[in-house]
């Protein structure tokens, strides 16, 4: 019980050094390789090393378009190819196109909602 809590304790301690985001930064790089990103995007690359960032990341569908819709929405909008969180609708998106537009909310009308563009 004791080791539980150290180590509660030291986790809790880890997280409270890490601050508060101001800005977030996503840069998707398709069909390009890591190294090539880092070799090409010097400023960009040092950002990350400095303020940190995250790699490793691949997609678990087929085709960019659901890699895309997740990321602005949450869905891949497509009961065929994902489950559909709370409040997402199924616009049978496939791997190129959807049935229809999207009417789901997503990060894009946020922001607008907001005046930020």
């Amino acid at each position: 019980m004791l080791a539980a809590a150290a180590m509660v304790s030291i986790a809790a301690g880890a997280f409270a050094q890490v601050p508060i985001s101001k800005h977030v930064v996503l840069v998707i790089d398709e069909n390009t390789s890591y190294d090539d990103v880092v070799a090409n995007m010097p400023w960009l690359t040092d950002q990350g090393n400095t303020h940190g960032h995250a790699t490793n990341y691949q997609s678990d569908n087929v085709g960019s378009l659901l890699d895309y819709l997740w990321l602005a929405s949450g869905s891949c909008h497509s009961q065929a190819n994902c489950w559909l969180p709370a409040s997402t609708h199924n616009f049978n998106c496939s791997r190129n196109n959807c049935s229809s537009a999207i009417t789901d909310n997503n990060i894009f009308r946020e922001l607008n909602n907001h005046d930020i563009s």
